[in-house]
């Protein structure tokens, strides 16, 4: 217990030592220490040679050790104990109660050292038994360099696992210590793997994701904690390195999906997008868009308009406005997956149809076989929207009627012309939605200007008689008597308006309804 491990050690009996006391030390070494350990009791002379020395020699007298003139030889005394030793002497008085002799055995036998790894071995015995606290590791360390980190297994694995129990706590030295037990254990315990990895990510996510990279028992255990790891230790971890999202990303593809993630300062989307896949794209399109990211043009590069057009359905009707504006206008760029998504009732609140329809412009979208994309969108939709919204929609889908585009104009007017011309009617007409319209009008005399009703009823009413629409469209396009009545009287100024209503007539033959009958009345009072 003197710290002089190459010293012979000798003392008296009549101070307290006894042949006990050495049988004890003899038996708390460890098996290879046992073997080489020297001792003799009551001798008078030094029993050692220069091919065999002696560890222990016990005198009869103490007095008789200073005459005796023994080489490299200490005198133990209580002042001259070692405190590193403590576990030691509690173990020779109260043996293995705490476990040393099974430390020592598992321990001792991977050192090459004799007695001089018994100091190092007991502190580290210490540490790991918690008789000093994690705040003294530094010790434990300094112990196990001296006797060799890469031989003492068994200590180096028993300081990890004093480690684990308050890895949070622990200095930069000792966590690089656990991780390389981790990497170097193929059989290391899952738990430790597991906490060894969640540290790494809350210290380093950059280092974390480097090691996704590696093929070794971390690796491991780092793929097990990232795809069990809970989204708010994720967002953490980006947000302390962001650039790290791109490899995280890659392994958890839902990691871009969480709404936070892409609004952590310092991202770089683009390419945090190049690692996600398709299977994802619209998740991760809804994410961009609630976060209020203008990325929409690298995610439509990235996804192609799909995916996106399905992201816009996801996050429901009542998105906030200002979110939507850049990706529908970026969406007016891609006509064909527009019109498909249109078509096969993608979209189907009406809030989001309204945004996307002020972001492009009537003919934008073009249609096929008599099914109009716009009309059969706006058909689905559900979801309220304001008057003004209503009433810029309905001169939209009109506007879109007197193009070129749509191959149903006919049923856009039923759909939108009445609404369009009771909000001129009453001054409520938007004036987007009358720039929209007044592209559509011929020109007309100035003093024609002010009436925006009678112009509107006569660009309807020629479209109907130049196109030479189904005279049944005609005759039901709208359910207000008066507002029919002044169509059908704009027809007949056109000067192939009356061969047109004369069709109309005669094609409801006996069939007629009241209301048609009333119609029929009036194209024969015109026609008078």
């Amino acid at each position: 217990m003197t710290g002089h491990p190459t010293m012979k050690v000798v003392a008296g009996l009549d101070a307290g030592f006894d042949e006990d006391l050495v049988v004890r030390l003899w038996m708390q070494q460890w098996p290879r220490l046992r073997r080489s350990f020297r001792f003799c009791t009551f001798t008078a002379n030094d029993r050692s040679t220069s091919s065999e020395p002696f560890d222990v020699q016990l005198v009869s007298n103490a007095a008789r050790i200073p005459r005796m003139r023994i080489v490299d030889a200490v005198v133990p005394s209580p002042e001259s104990l070692d405190p590193n030793f403590a576990p030691v002497v509690d173990d020779l008085l109260r043996p293995d109660i705490q476990g040393l002799r099974h430390f020592l055995r598992g321990s001792g036998g991977e050192i090459a050292g004799g007695r001089s790894a018994m100091r190092p071995l007991s502190r580290i015995f210490a540490f790991v038994r918690a008789q000093s606290s994690v705040s003294e590791v530094a010790g434990a360390m300094a112990a196990l360099d001296e006797i060799g980190s890469s031989q003492a297994v068994t200590a180096r694995q028993s300081i990890v696992r004093r480690l684990m129990q308050d890895i949070e706590g622990i200095d930069e030295r000792s966590f690089q210590l656990v991780l390389s037990e981790v990497r170097l254990d193929e059989g290391a315990d899952e738990l430790i793997a597991e906490k060894a990895s969640s540290e790494l990510w809350r210290r380093q996510p950059s280092a974390f994701a480097d090691a996704l990279l590696t093929k070794d028992p971390l690796t491991n255990a780092i793929e097990a904690t990232l795809a069990s790891m809970g989204e708010d230790t994720l967002l953490a971890g980006i947000e302390r390195e962001p650039s790290v999202a791109p490899e995280i990303a890659a392994q958890r593809q839902e990691t871009l999906a969480l709404f936070k993630v892409l609004a952590v300062p310092g991202l770089d989307v683009e390419r945090a997008l190049a690692s996600s896949v398709g299977d994802r794209a619209a998740n991760v399109g809804a994410s961009m868009i609630v976060s209020w990211l203008g990325q929409a043009k690298p995610a439509l590069r990235k996804f192609g308009a799909g995916p996106l057009i399905e992201a816009i359905e996801k996050i429901g009707p009542d998105t906030e406005r200002g979110k939507l504006d850049a990706w529908l206008q970026a969406l007016t760029n891609f006509k064909d997956e527009l019109t498909q998504a249109l078509l096969a009732g993608k979209l189907t609140f009406t809030p989001p149809l309204i945004v996307l329809a002020r972001a492009t412009y009537p003919d934008a979208v073009r249609s096929d076989g008599g099914i109009d994309p716009w009309l059969e969108a706006f058909g689905r939709a559900t979801g309220t929207v304001g008057r003004e919204d209503e009433e810029y929609l309905k001169a939209f889908l009109l506007t879109r009627a007197l193009g070129w585009q749509s191959s149903a104009p006919a049923e856009l007017m039923k759909g939108s012309l009445e609404a369009v011309h009771r909000a001129l009617v009453e001054g409520r007409m938007p004036a987007a939605g009358w720039s929209l319209l007044y592209q559509r009008l011929p020109w007309v005399a100035p003093w024609h200007e002010w009436d925006r009703c009678w112009r509107v009823r006569q660009v309807v009413a020629d479209l109907f008689v130049e196109r030479d629409l189904d005279p049944m469209d005609f005759m039901n396009v709208v359910d207000d008597r008066v507002l029919w009545r002044e169509l059908a009287v704009a027809d007949a100024r056109n000067w192939r308006g009356p061969k047109y209503l004369k069709r109309v007539r005669d094609r409801l033959g006996g069939t007629a309804s009241e209301i048609q009958r009333q119609r029929i009345a009036e194209i024969d009072y015109l026609l008078s």
